[in-house]
């Protein structure tokens, strides 16, 4: 059988088409529900378009948690194995940020200073130098040169002076 009608509309991913044997088949009825049909098919690719990429998406969010996870999990390790190896030394460490702010203090530094460790957690490392310029000086050579070998005074909660030696 021949073709005497064909009609073709296209939309946003190809293009519907509709033939048939009888001359003149479709009519305007015809046609506006093809239109509408074809409006449907673009909206469906467009959206099953919109659910691929929004699984990539996903796909993309766990594996980037699943990234972060490990890395939050090996950064716990490894300030464990910090504290392990620091935490049973005979000689004290502390460790501060620039502002000053005690971050850390192994057992012997808090023993060695007269401070319970949840002392030491709230002063701040100027609280602790017998001169406040040492402190500056510290600070400052770290800035400059982001290391720094010292020797200064601090001050044990019984006010008593204590020599320290180091390097940043």
């Amino acid at each position: 059988q021949l073709i005497h009608s064909v009609v073709d509309v296209p939309f946003s991913h190809g293009t519907l088409a509709v033939n048939s044997t009888v001359p003149d088949a479709f009519d305007q009825e015809d046609m506006d529900t093809l239109q509408a049909m074809a409006r449907v098919l673009s909206e469906g690719f467009q959206r099953l378009e919109d659910f691929r990429l929004l699984e990539q998406r996903n796909q993309d969010l766990e594996r980037e948690v699943i990234e972060r996870r490990r890395a939050e999990e090996s950064l716990q390790e490894s300030e464990a194995r910090f504290r392990r190896l620091t935490d049973d030394l005979p000689i004290g460490i502390a460790h501060s940020t620039p502002d000053g702010h005690v971050l850390y203090s192994n057992p012997y530094n808090s023993r060695l200073m007269g401070y319970t460790p949840e002392e030491m957690a709230r002063l701040r490392a100027q609280d602790l130098y017998l001169r406040l310029e040492d402190r500056e000086e510290l600070a400052r050579k770290l800035r400059e040169n982001g290391e720094h070998a010292f020797e200064y005074q601090l001050r044990r909660k019984d006010g008593q002076a204590v020599w320290v030696r180091g390097k940043t």
